[in-house]
This record gives structure tokens, sequence and C-alpha cells, in this order.
């Protein structure tokens, strides 16, 4: 339950003020995860003596993310993800400390003369090979260790790659081109782009346009895709709630997204990231790994087509009432 409540919480709190909040209350939960933590940075030094161990408290014209004192010294944590504006002097000058009581994370490789930066991938290794065996603070350390994997990006290869495999991704979205341009009795679609959605990070699909007829709904943009930084891979298609995109299918979807059933080719609708979602279900993927080419198509098709048709005929239903 705790690893599945930090890896849930891990979809909404990404920022790195939630990253750093996590780490420093997990950090004065545990004494023992408190001590790995503290020890990764400063290898050498004993902990036991601990007075304070602050959050966010304002130095001069700092602010570091951990402040602790322990037997009379000071020492500071810096936590960053992406950003990359870096003040190293400024946290030793102001807190009148050597570099070597200043500890850095980053979720990308960097150096600094003088400085000894860390990165979060570093740490994850280093809980992962000093788990706890006691059962409750193994299930929190753990739980922790897949939060860290998804804020910070963290991807761990275990298995050898096949090289071949990459035609059947180039097939899939040539497959997708083909799909997303076409005309039915209810609406018609044009492909639009091929950029890929949430920056693409393990992802490959396309945006398309969708024009229903008699324009019972705005022209309206979605995106159609796999997401392949998995080892089952996620087929999904996506309406983001904006303007010139997909806001007229969201706008109607979304007053009724709690009555809208899973159905045989797609999950029940899911709101995430500013956009409405609907996956393949499970069982369509289950039988898209096993089908013909003819029939793996047919399983894209009907589920695009179920799911353009569902604001349709909400609205369809509506105006029957």
């Amino acid at each position: 339950m705790i690893e599945s409540f930090l890896e849930i919480l891990s979809e909404r709190k990404r920022s790195e003020n939630d990253l750093a909040d996590i780490t420093w209350a997990l950090c004065l939960s545990s004494r023992s995860f408190q001590s790995l933590f503290l020890n990764f940075f400063f290898p050498d030094t004993d902990f036991s003596n601990i007075t304070r161990f602050e959050r966010e408290t304002p130095v001069g014209n700092s602010r570091p993310d951990f402040l602790i004192e322990n037997d009379g010294k000071t020492y500071l944590i810096e936590c960053k993800l992406y950003d990359r504006n870096h003040h190293f002097e400024q946290y030793t000058s102001d807190c009148k400390i050597p570099n070597q009581q200043l500890g850095y994370i980053t979720n990308y490789k960097m150096t600094q003369n003088g400085f000894s930066v860390k990165t979060w991938e570093e740490l994850y290794d280093h809980i992962t090979n000093n788990l706890p065996e006691t059962e409750n603070e193994k299930a929190l350390w753990t739980g922790y260790l897949k939060y860290l994997k998804s804020v910070c990006g963290i991807i761990k290869i275990t298995k050898k790659m096949n090289l071949k495999g990459m035609y059947s991704l180039y097939s899939f979205i040539i497959l997708l081109k083909k799909l997303v341009d076409r005309k039915e009795t209810d609406f018609e679609l044009r492909y639009y782009s091929n950029k890929n959605i949430q920056g693409g990070n393990g992802i490959s699909g396309c945006y398309f346009v969708i024009k229903y007829s008699n324009d019972l709904i705005k022209e309206t943009k979605a995106w159609i895709g796999v997401y392949y930084e998995r080892e089952n891979p996620l087929i999904c298609l996506g309406f983001e709630n904006k303007e010139g995109w997909g806001k007229p299918v969201c706008d109607i979807i979304d007053k009724q997204l709690d009555k809208i059933e899973k159905d045989e080719y797609c999950t029940k609708p899911y709101r995430e990231d500013g956009a409405i979602w609907f996956e393949l279900t499970d069982e369509k993927h289950k039988e898209f790994d096993t089908a013909s080419l003819e029939e793996q198509i047919q399983i894209i098709k009907e589920f695009m087509d179920r799911v353009i048709m569902k604001p349709l005929k909400m609205i369809q239903m509506n105006n029957l009432k």
C-alpha cells in the first residue's frame, strides 16, 4: 500500500520542491534512511548528534533545500531537477562552511571545481543496494524509489536490446498516419503533425484533426500513439484541453466523464496532465500482439472510431432527452 501510494503521488507531485519535500519528510520519518541519505553526500561524517534538520531555512541571501546541524557544524544539501541555475559559492559563503559541507544533487551529469555533485540516479542505486530488512521500513524505501524513478525519469535497462523490433515501431507510426487520414460517415480525419505529446520521451504518435459531420462539434485535434518506455507498451488516444486543440471534445466529455464506461476496445477515460485520455484495453493489447497485420489494423481503427464517436453520441443522446 505504501509503495502504491508513493507511486501514484509521483503522478501529481513532480516538481523540484515536491521532490525535496518528500525526501525531507522521509528523512524525518526514518532515522535509518536519514543516515543513509546524509552519508551518501558526506560519507566520512558521523551524524549521530543532529540538532537541526530543516527545510528551506533562509541563511543570508540563500535558502538551501536542507540545512543540517550536527556536532556544532552546519551541512547543506541543495536539490535540483532540471534547474541549471547554480550558486555553489553563495551557499558556502552565506553559511560560512567549507565546500566539503555542501551536498549537491541533480538529475543530470555536471561538474563544479571544488565541489562534489551527485545525481538522483546514483542515490537511487545507493538506496537499492542498501534496503533494510524490516518489512515496513523496506516498503517505505521501495515506495520512495518508485517515486524517485518516476519524477527523475530514471530508466534502468536490465534486458538486452533487439534492434529488429524497432521496425515494428516504424510500421506502427506509418499505420497511424494512414488511419488518421480518412473519411467516414460521421467524421473526417486529417493528419496534422508527428510531434509527440508531452515532449516525446519514450513516446511515438501523431496529432490529427477531427471534423465531425453536421458540425455538431467544432473541429478539434487529438493525439494517438504508443508509450514504449515500459516493457508492455501502451496504445492510447488523448484530447488536450486547450483552445485550438482538443477543447471542443473535452468540454463535452468532461461533464460526463464518470458516466463513460469501459467497453471492448476502450478503457474508462481519465484526466491527466491537462488532457482526457482513452487507452486500448488490456484484452485488445494482448490480442494485438498475436493478431495478423489486417487484424491489427482493424483493432486500432475500431479503437479510434469508438473514441471519436463517444462525444458525438453523447450530444445525440442529450438531444433526444
